[in-house]
């Protein structure tokens, strides 16, 4: 059961990273690029931000639904 605490924590931690990733893309967009063309356009950019943040909603969800499972669990046992 914890362990699925820790893997929804994991993905938690992932979709912050490409959060972040995304920010950080779109607060250097209009800097040129030196180390060649692969710079994300606006929209690739935009996409990946919501899909970092359907990634983070779906991990939340997950720990919730862990935290509610055990506490039924615990229920159970008392």
């Amino acid at each position: 059961m914890l362990q699925g605490l820790s893997t929804s924590a994991s993905g938690l931690f992932s979709a912050q990273q490409r959060l972040e990733a995304a920010a950080h893309n779109t607060a250097n967009l209009n800097i040129p690029e030196t180390a060649g063309d692969d710079q994300l356009s606006p929209v690739e950019i935009a996409v990946e931000q919501i899909a970092a943040a359907q990634h983070f909603r779906a991990g939340v969800r997950a720990a919730q639904t862990q935290d509610q499972m055990l506490g039924a669990l615990l229920d159970l046992e008392a």
